[in-house]
């Protein structure tokens, strides 16, 4: 989980008081969502710690990563089955370079998973706005190299 941790330190807006922590099952809501200000690399690939409290045996998780108007740039998804239990799953996809100061968004999906999935996700609690948690992801990229 190193890469993640380190890639969350270099490319994410301040971290302060966020910690570590574990999202909502994925079963149980249409899709995780979060904000994206992407590095401006040739991005071919992205890394989520997905959590299996056992091994699936059907099912798939899918990521998206859209514009701010909702033009999908990147897709890819993996069945849960293959996601192995304590390592970074890669979501690979068609190589692109995000726009300069364009802010992108992140969807996580499972479909039919026959199992809790979770992932870890960096959280804030927000004392001025009770019950509201700020969210970012937890996540390595994969850039192609030249």
């Amino acid at each position: 989980m190193h890469k993640l941790i380190d890639d969350s330190l270099i490319f994410l807006q301040s971290l302060k008081g966020f910690k570590l922590k574990i999202s909502q099952n994925l079963n149980l809501v249409p899709h995780l969502s979060y904000d994206l200000y992407l590095p401006l690399q040739k991005l071919s690939g992205i890394y989520l710690a997905a959590i299996l409290d056992i091994s699936a045996t059907m099912g798939v998780l899918r990521i998206e990563i859209s514009t701010h108007d909702n033009q999908i740039v990147a897709q890819s998804e993996i069945q849960t089955s293959l996601i192995e239990r304590g390592n970074p799953t890669l979501f690979s996809f068609s190589p692109f370079t995000p726009m300069s100061s364009s802010m992108y968004s992140l969807r996580i999906y499972a479909r039919d998973v026959d199992i809790p999935i979770r992932i870890y996700e960096w959280q804030k609690s927000n004392l001025l706005n009770f019950g509201h948690i700020q969210t970012k992801p937890f996540m390595g990229y994969q850039f192609e190299e030249s």
